[in-house]
């Protein structure tokens, strides 16, 4: 009898059936033992890639995106679009995607306020400055690695191409934040390990059928002589 595919997310809450949407799982079933960081490329997501991104997000969130939201970050200039694609080599050569990450830059002075401790003076000196610009940040909107593939470094590389990618785009951007549903704690380790920091906790963020979850504001700041403080 053919074995059952499971898929796990812990983006999910724990009461939620995930689906299994993403015909990758099955391509890679008999191989996944053998892959390493070496068979997986990296690149910008296309228009191309969209149906294959959303069918993962389907299975990594518990909140669905329509089409426009994919097809905004593969062209929107503020964008960062970038996916992890094992390359399967041989008769039929062909590449996966297996993992992906979305992030636009924004205007945002929340991380460093919270990451410096900045208080209520420093704040309202900045709101009379009427001639100054808010910080740029990358807001990491979406993130994830094909279950199968985890623990192989995949993530990690993918997080530090975007931030780089990021950073390209705009020099002056200041660090990253993203938010974490509360019940992730797979996420939360891996953002701590990364480096990045716990700065807030909003109640009842997450409204996911009927239900509330709240979550955490991770960020970082970068640490080089565009973003020091004076």
């Amino acid at each position: 009898m053919k074995e059952k595919l499971q898929v796990h997310s812990d983006a999910w809450p724990e009461e939620e059936k995930q689906e299994l949407c993403s015909k990758v799982h099955e391509l890679l079933a008999a191989r996944k033992d053998s892959i390493t960081i070496n068979d997986i490329a990296f690149r910008p997501l296309e228009k191309a890639d969209i149906q294959e991104v959303r069918d993962l997000h389907r299975e990594w969130f518990p909140i669905s995106y329509d089409y426009r939201y994919y097809e905004a970050t593969t062209t929107d200039p503020n964008s960062v679009a970038l996916g992890a694609f094992y390359v399967k080599k041989g008769r039929r050569a062909r590449t996966l995607l297996v993992g992906a990450i979305l992030a636009r830059l924004q205007f945002d002075d929340s991380v460093a306020d919270a990451i410096n401790q900045r208080g209520i003076c420093y704040k309202l000196a900045r709101a009379l400055n009427c001639f100054r610009k808010p910080d740029i940040i990358l807001y990491i909107m979406t993130f994830g690695v094909a279950d199968e593939l985890r623990r192989l470094g995949i993530g990690s590389e993918l997080l530090k191409r975007c931030v780089e990618a990021g950073r390209a785009k705009v020099p002056k951007c200041k660090g990253v934040s993203l938010h974490v549903i509360e019940h992730n704690h797979t996420a939360i380790a891996f953002y701590k390990k990364q480096g990045y920091r716990q700065l807030q906790y909003n109640k009842d963020y997450y409204h996911i059928k009927g239900k509330v979850h709240s979550s955490y504001i991770f960020g970082k700041l970068f640490e080089d002589k565009e973003s020091k403080e004076e």
